[in-house]
C-alpha cells in the first residue's frame, strides 16, 4: 500500500474477509462439538498467531502497564463475546445470528464518543443508523 496512508483501508478490507470466515466457521465447528470445546480450540487457534506475531516481530514486544491492562480486557471481552457468540451459533441460523451480533460497532461508536470524546458527524451517524436498519430488515 502507498506510505500516504491508506493502509487503512487495506487492512479494514482483510480484517472484513478474515472475519466473514470467523462469522462462518463456528457454525460447522458447534455441529460437531459443544460451544466450550469450540471456544477453547478457537483460543488455541488465537494463541497460534500471537506467538506467531512474537516471533515474527524479532523484538521484544513493548510493554506499558494500563496498555497491557486494555490488551488484555480486549481478549477476555472477546472470549466471553465469543462464548456467547457459539451458543447462539449452535441453536440459531447463521444468517440471524451473524446479523444481530455485527451491531457491536454501534457500541464501540459509543463508547468512543462518551470515553475518548471521538466525534461523530451527521453523516457517519446516518451510515450507522442504515446499518442497524439494513442488518434488521435481513434479519425478518
Amino acid at each position: 500500500m502507498d506510505a500516504g496512508g491508506k493502509d487503512w483501508l487495506f487492512y479494514s478490507v482483510m480484517a472484513t474477509i478474515v472475519w466473514g470466515f470467523w462469522g462462518f466457521l463456528p457454525k460447522l465447528s458447534t455441529a460437531r462439538l459443544d460451544p466450550r470445546s469450540a471456544l477453547v480450540y478457537g483460543v488455541c487457534g488465537s494463541i497460534f498467531v500471537g506467538l506467531w506475531v512474537a516471533i515474527q516481530h524479532g523484538k521484544l514486544l513493548t510493554f506499558e502497564p494500563l496498555g497491557f491492562t486494555f490488551a488484555f480486557l480486549t481478549g477476555l471481552c472477546g472470549s466471553v463475546g465469543g462464548l456467547f457468540f457459539l451458543h447462539a451459533i449452535k441453536k440459531g441460523p447463521v444468517s440471524l445470528v451473524i446479523c444481530l451480533t455485527a451491531l457491536y460497532p454501534a457500541i464501540s461508536v459509543l463508547l468512543a464518543m462518551l470515553i475518548i470524546k471521538e466525534p461523530v458527524s451527521a453523516r457517519q451517524w446516518i451510515g450507522i443508523v442504515m446499518a442497524i436498519c439494513s442488518m434488521m430488515l435481513v434479519s425478518l
